[in-house]
């Protein structure tokens, strides 16, 4: 289904008038561009989540689209709304981000939807076991928890770092938002256009823009 939903809003998008790149090359969120008070932070959440490796510098997977005019926009589903996710949000700089209180009632209200998808693949994986130690069995919140649900945290928290000191600009739009009074995730799912007026507000209302830029 996630196909699904980000095709449908890659084609939302271009019929509220954005215009999306197809690819930017060597275009990742980098921790080593950050200043080092931020790096250190993200560290601190790290070992905080469970990391077990000795790192200092973390590099998060491509932007879901990079808009001409340089906005980036990501699409956050239920996976990504868990208490870790939520413990991201208490980052120094978290209270600046539009997107931040939604997103921590979403976690507070949807981790049990994130419970119930118990596909190996999203509960762990070789590479987020490695990063914080382990994971409990599939469908267990125990002391190890899910790693791969770590792992998306802090990737996402690192997004963030890096939109707001950065200069660029990002929004986040999740699947529990609603738009014009319906759920993103049933109109994405059953691949019907968004609203193309209520998208671009909730676009506008979640976008921020990085210190460089301001």
């Amino acid at each position: 289904m996630t196909g699904i939903r980000a095709r449908t809003l890659k084609a939302s998008l271009r019929a509220a008038g954005y215009k999306i790149k197809d690819k930017v090359p060597n275009d990742a969120a980098i921790t080593d561009e950050l200043p080092g008070e931020v790096r250190d932070a993200l560290t601190r959440l790290y070992e905080h989540l469970g990391g077990v490796l000795d790192v200092q510098d973390f590099a998060a997977g491509d932007w879901d689209f990079n808009l001409v005019d340089g906005l980036k926009i990501e699409l956050d589903e239920f996976l990504h709304f868990n208490r870790y996710r939520s413990a991201t949000l208490k980052l120094p700089w978290a209270e600046t981000l539009p997107w931040s209180a939604d997103y921590d009632e979403y976690c507070e209200r949807f981790e049990y939807k994130s419970q119930r998808i118990r596909l190996e693949g999203m509960w762990a994986s070789k590479n987020s076991d490695c990063m914080f130690g382990g994971s409990d069995p599939i469908g267990m919140l125990g002391p190890l928890g899910p790693s791969r649900w770590k792992q998306r945290a802090l990737y996402d928290a690192v997004k963030d770092a890096y939109a707001r000191h950065k200069n660029l600009a990002l929004a986040r739009i999740s699947v529990a938002d609603q738009i014009d009074g319906k759920s993103v995730d049933r109109e994405l799912k059953r691949g019907r256009l968004l609203n193309r007026e209520g998208l671009r507000k909730l676009v506008s209302a979640r976008t921020v823009y990085g210190m460089e830029r301001e």
